[in-house]
């Protein structure tokens, strides 16, 4: 239940989830873009292509035959005017390969591998776990749990 407390939401739904993602030791986050606007069924369809394409080129057939992922939370926004559907996730890198690396293809799969897909993202290694948690939770005040991109996600 949501509740104002002198101008600051508080919710407890919204809480535990801060929490969640703060114990999973994530490197990077990420704001994914359309280049028009997309409703979030097809903002959350374009997800799951992506980081399929992603678990393919990095797990091969092991990623549908076992299920191994990348790890990664994915949330669904609709910007502060509910008229500029975006993503946010926090990931981290597999194995063998650097941050850094992974940044690079995180950034050119989205890039070039996807047709509509907006060319202003950002996807760095995070610095503060703590604050990115909010950050990446900082609509849920609008949309509740519908926010969470469950289909694309792997915790």
């Amino acid at each position: 239940m949501q509740t104002q407390e002198k101008g600051k939401m508080t919710n407890s739904g919204y809480n535990e989830l801060v929490g969640f993602v703060k114990k999973g030791n994530w490197q990077i986050f990420g704001t994914l873009t359309f280049r028009y606007n997309v409703d979030l069924r097809q903002a959350e369809k374009s997800l799951n292509t992506f980081w399929n394409i992603i678990d393919r080129k990095l797990f091969g057939n092991l990623s549908h035959r076992k299920n191994i992922r990348t790890k990664r939370i994915c949330v669904l926004q609709k910007g502060k005017l509910n008229n500029h559907n975006h993503i946010h996730f926090v990931a981290n890198t597999i194995e063998g390969v650097k941050i850094e690396d992974f940044i690079l293809i995180l950034k050119y799969f989205w890039l070039q591998k996807l047709k509509h897909t907006g060319e202003q993202i950002k996807i760095d290694k995070i610095k503060n776990l703590e604050a990115t948690s909010k950050y990446l939770l900082h609509e849920y005040y609008r949309l509740g749990s519908n926010t969470l991109a469950l289909t694309c996600s792997n915790t």
